[in-house]
């Protein structure tokens, strides 16, 4: 469907707004995107692409950078699921050292390696 046509559409505010959103919507999940990509997938120019990912920007509704003479964006958002990789990557890493600490102990116990907590009082002793 082509609402490039459309008179009620085309310079309506609820219509940009709806475009707006969907833009930034298109441009999440990318870390470099051609803006050729981007007005053609939106059926407008690129001027107008440009114009109006430099307007989501100002508002802080995008956190991303425009190479004009590229047309390229680059994201400059933290990508959530690489930190939720990086946070699960540290938790298993994590897990292995307590399970090969617990064989450790469990290998020396078997020994008859005795294991003792340090003292923690030396007044004690006295």
């Amino acid at each position: 469907m082509n609402l490039k046509y459309d008179y009620f559409f085309l310079d309506n505010k609820y219509f940009n707004k709806i475009r707006a959103n969907n833009l930034k919507q298109y441009v999440a999940p990318y870390r470099v995107l051609d803006m050729k990509d981007i007005a053609s997938a939106f059926a407008i120019g690129l001027d107008q692409v440009e114009s109006e990912l430099a307007t989501q920007i100002s508002t802080g509704q995008i956190k991303a950078k425009i190479d004009s003479y590229k047309k390229v964006l680059y994201s400059s958002s933290a990508n959530k699921e690489l930190e939720t990789y990086k946070k699960v990557n540290k938790a298993g890493e994590a897990w292995i050292s307590d399970v090969e600490i617990g064989l450790m102990k469990m290998a020396c116990m078997k020994k008859g390696i005795i294991l003792q907590k340090p003292i923690q009082h030396m007044d004690r002793l006295m």
